[in-house]
């Protein structure tokens, strides 16, 4: 199995083959740690501890998301006055504690705009044409092969870095809109619980 790498360092996946699969679930699970009625301060230190993992993930998108998702927390617990008064201290000192902890790690040092990075557009509209081509789908774990062997030059590429994508091009049409309907669903619904409505960004 090939190991994921960022300047010589190994990047953990805890499980995933990819670890950016792992800083995705790592993500998810977040903001339900935050703001307990009971043991506040357990859910904010096992919080910190996810985001150690997080780091050694070295994903850039994944520590993007936190905040994200922190701001989406502060803004829907001041939209229904759930003690934001008192959460906004708790969100900056966690956010402060994630610069730290991805200062500490490395991770900061990859926010460059690197090959993987500027590549990423490329990727994605190869992966729309290839979807146009077939859009009742490619078959599960076909779009980066497809797209490297034919639509991309000096770029290889094993997914399309994009889940939604991914998922719309490997599984086709059908696939693609039961996925939007549940984002969608999730966006309405997800507003009146702060967790769930905070793990919005990390969709």
């Amino acid at each position: 199995m090939m190991e994921f790498t960022c300047d010589g360092m190994v990047r953990y996946g805890f499980g995933f083959y990819n670890p950016n699969h792992a800083a995705a679930l790592i993500c998810a699970l977040m903001p339900f740690l935050w703001g307990w009625k009971r043991l506040p301060q357990l859910g904010w230190a096992l919080f910190l501890l996810l985001a150690i993992a997080l780091a050694f993930t070295y994903s850039r998108t994944g520590i993007i998301v936190v905040f994200f998702e922190l701001a989406a927390w502060f803004l829907l617990s001041e939209r229904w006055n759930w003690n934001w008064r008192r959460n906004w201290k708790w969100i900056v000192l966690m956010a402060a504690g994630v610069t730290v902890i991805a200062a500490s790690v490395g991770v900061l040092a990859r926010f460059t705009l690197d090959r993987s990075l500027l590549n990423r557009p490329e990727i994605w509209l190869a992966g729309g044409k290839l979807y146009a081509a077939n859009p009742m789908g490619v078959g599960s774990g076909y779009s980066g092969i497809l797209v490297s062997t034919f639509l991309l030059d000096d770029i290889e590429c094993r997914t399309l870095v994009n889940s939604h994508l991914t998922l719309l091009v490997e599984r086709g049409v059908i696939a693609g809109f039961l996925w939007g309907c549940g984002i969608i669903y999730a966006l309405i619904r997800g507003s009146a619980k702060f967790e769930a409505g905070a793990r919005l960004p990390g969709w």
